[in-house]
């Protein structure tokens, strides 16, 4: 899910790219718009490196519950090699 809307943001960057009144903004306020990109980018990177999603979306994606409180998957067996011994 992450991917598909880092993607349909690309999507979104390139076809406004595509716009010459876009390109003409850009022009006149090229620092602005740089520190504008920097800080969209840094943001997208640091919400996915300070959080669980990747971990989560492993553990849904075999058919296991997130436990937010110990940050664990459970898959109710023993076939989760990430959940800890009860």
């Amino acid at each position: 899910m992450i991917l598909v809307l880092i993607g349909l943001s690309g999507i979104a960057i390139v076809a406004s790219c595509a716009s010459g009144r876009f390109r003409s903004f850009l022009r006149r306020h090229l620092v602005v718009a740089g520190v504008v990109a920097l800080l969209v980018i840094g943001a997208i990177v640091l919400v996915l490196t300070r959080t669980d999603l990747f971990a989560i979306d492993a553990c849904m994606d075999r058919g296991g519950a997130w436990d937010p409180e110990r940050k664990i998957c459970d898959l109710g067996d023993e076939r989760s090699g990430l959940s800890s011994p009860q």
